[in-house]
């Protein structure tokens, strides 16, 4: 998070997560791409133990953009992407229900 949070601060970002989300648009970003990103976030949200820290990051991510861009997602033919938004949304289901 401190590479993101420098990143962030070198752009002028309004967010540390501003350049991934950023990278998850376009048709023409490659899938393999989009998956690390995906992945990544699913690794580091699957590594805070506490409900509410947790909910603050994945809200950030959802926030900047993510949100807006998981309906599009959903229609990119691979299995392995397919699985992890699979992942991210069962990840906010199983939260909200842990509030």
């Amino acid at each position: 998070l401190d590479g993101l949070a420098l990143l962030q601060e070198q752009r002028q970002e309004s967010s540390k997560f501003m350049s991934l989300v950023g990278a998850l648009m376009g048709s023409d970003v490659p899938v393999e791409l989009k998956l690390v990103i995906i992945t990544f976030f699913n690794m580091l949200l699957a590594n805070v133990e506490e409900l509410e820290p947790r909910f603050q990051l994945r809200n950030e991510i959802l926030n900047i953009g993510l949100s807006s861009m998981l309906a599009d997602l959903k229609t990119v033919n691979d299995e392995d992407l397919q699985l992890q938004l699979e992942v991210f949304e069962k990840c906010i289901s199983d939260d909200y229900l842990l509030m």
